[in-house]
């Protein structure tokens, strides 16, 4: 199973994707011994992948991440990583904050990779920020 983020494939997705977990606040009060824990919630935060993808194109690749970057602040998509499908594993979605251009550059051309004939490779970093999956 290729790597993805909601529709999008690529050749390579580098980072750990976050995890969603219950946070704690300290409590402590002047005077008073101890530590007591206040459960706030469960929530995810805000973390950076890398993905790279070959495209046919300098323009397929420039169109490609025009596309990446309309998901930013839609609604949560889904994420396979490392051949793990997070939505059904983890009943985890990511929302996209951001993504970044790092690079698009021209190489020769090649057969292989998802999009053959490939003439160009586009490296991005994604914001993202895992949401727990509510079930109706």
């Amino acid at each position: 199973m290729a790597e993805s983020i909601g529709d999008f494939t690529f050749v390579c997705l580098k980072g750990q994707p976050g995890v969603v977990q219950q946070e704690i606040e300290l409590i402590t009060r002047p005077g008073v011994d101890g530590t007591g824990l206040l459960r706030t919630g469960r929530r995810g935060q805000p973390f950076d992948l890398e993905t790279g993808v070959d495209t046919q194109t300098l323009e397929a690749g420039r169109t490609l991440f025009n596309q990446y970057k309309a998901l930013s602040g839609t609604d949560p998509v889904k994420m396979v990583w490392g051949a793990i499908n997070l939505e059904t594993a983890e009943s985890v979605l990511f929302g996209v904050l951001r993504v970044d251009l790092i690079s698009l550059r021209p190489i020769a051309a090649s057969v292989g990779g998802l999009n053959p004939p490939s003439g160009a490779w586009l490296q991005c970093r994604w914001n993202l920020i895992p949401i727990e999956k509510v079930t109706p």
